[in-house]
C-alpha cells in the first residue's frame, strides 16, 4: 500500500533556475527510493516567459501527474496568481514574502511567506534555493542530502558559488523549523461533534439555541468545513473565530442573552 505520494510545483519566469530547481529535488527524491515522474510546462523558451514546472514522488510506482499540489514554490506573482487557486485543504505554498502578495486561498491552505531578501542577501537569483530548503523541512526531509545534490549541481561553477548556495539553503532550511500549527479533524470530527449536539438536544439537555451555538463552536474547533484532518495556521483558526463570533453576534437570541447579562 502506497504510503508517500507527494505533488511539489515550482513556478516563475524562464531564467529563474526553475529547471535546475526540478532537478536539485528529483535527485532528492531518488536517493530516498522514491519513484518519481515530472514534468516541464513553459510557453516560451524566451527569457521572461512562464514556466511550471511539478514533481509527483511516491513510494510506489508513478504513473501520471495526479490532480493536486502539496507544495507550490511560486518564484514570481504571475506564478503565485496562476496556481494558488489550485491549491486544496492541508497544501502549502513557499514564496518571497517579501514580494509576492499571495491572493484568497481555499480553507486549510498553508501560507509560508519567507524573508528572501534577508536570506538571500545580494544573491538576487537564489530564491529557489532558499525555497527548496524550506520545502524538504515541511516534507520531513533532513538537510544534508541537500547539500550533497547542491555541491553536485553548481560544482562546475566554483568552489565560492557552491558554498553560497549551500548557505542559503541551510538558511532556507531554518525559518520554517516549527511553523506555528494546529490540527484540526474537518469534517469527521465536525460530523461526530454535531452527532452529540444532536443527541443532547434530543434528550432536553440543552436548548435549540444552545445546539446552535454549540455547532458554530464546533466548526471552529474542527476547522471549518475541511474535507479531512490536517494542520492550519493560527490565524486560520482566528478568522473562523472571528466569523463565528460577528454571525452569532447578528442573532436576536444572542443580543436578547447580552442585554439580559448586561441588566443583571
Amino acid at each position: 500500500m502506497t504510503k508517500v505520494d507527494f505533488a511539489v510545483g515550482i513556478g516563475g519566469e524562464n531564467g529563474q533556475g526553475i529547471a535546475s530547481t526540478g532537478d536539485i529535488l528529483a535527485r532528492i527524491f531518488a536517493r530516498r527510493g522514491l519513484h518519481l515522474n515530472a514534468y516541464n510546462a513553459y510557453q516560451s523558451i524566451i527569457r521572461g516567459g512562464h514556466t511550471f514546472l511539478t514533481i509527483r514522488a511516491s513510494d510506489g510506482p508513478v504513473r501520471s501527474m495526479g490532480d493536486k499540489l502539496d507544495v507550490l514554490i511560486p518564484l514570481n506573482q504571475d506564478s503565485m496568481d496562476r496556481h494558488l487557486r489550485l491549491m486544496g485543504g492541508g497544501s502549502c505554498v513557499i514564496y518571497d514574502g517579501d514580494k509576492l502578495k499571495p491572493g484568497a486561498t481555499a480553507a486549510g491552505v498553508q501560507l509560508c511567506p519567507m524573508p528572501m531578501k534577508q536570506i538571500c542577501g545580494a544573491n538576487k537569483l537564489a530564491a529557489n534555493t532558499a525555497a527548496l530548503g524550506a520545502a524538504l523541512q515541511l516534507l520531513g526531509i533532513e538537510s544534508e542530502p541537500l547539500e550533497a545534490v547542491v555541491t553536485r549541481q553548481f560544482k562546475k561553477k566554483g568552489d565560492a558559488v557552491v558554498s553560497d548556495n549551500i548557505a542559503i539553503a541551510r538558511a532556507g532550511y531554518v525559518p520554517l523549523a516549527e511553523p506555528p500549527k494546529i490540527p484540526v479533524t474537518g469534517r469527521a470530527g465536525l460530523a461526530s461533534l454535531k452527532t452529540n449536539i444532536y443527541l443532547a438536544r434530543e434528550a432536553g439537555a440543552i436548548t435549540g439555541y444552545d445546539a446552535q451555538v454549540a455547532e458554530r463552536l464546533a466548526k471552529v474547533m474542527c476547522g471549518g468545513d475541511l474535507p479531512h484532518a490536517v494542520t492550519v495556521a493560527e490565524d486560520y483558526i482566528l478568522d473562523l473565530e472571528c466569523e463565528t463570533f460577528l454571525s452569532l453576534l447578528g442573532e436576536s437570541l444572542t443580543q436578547e442573552r447580552i442585554r439580559r447579562k448586561l441588566r443583571s
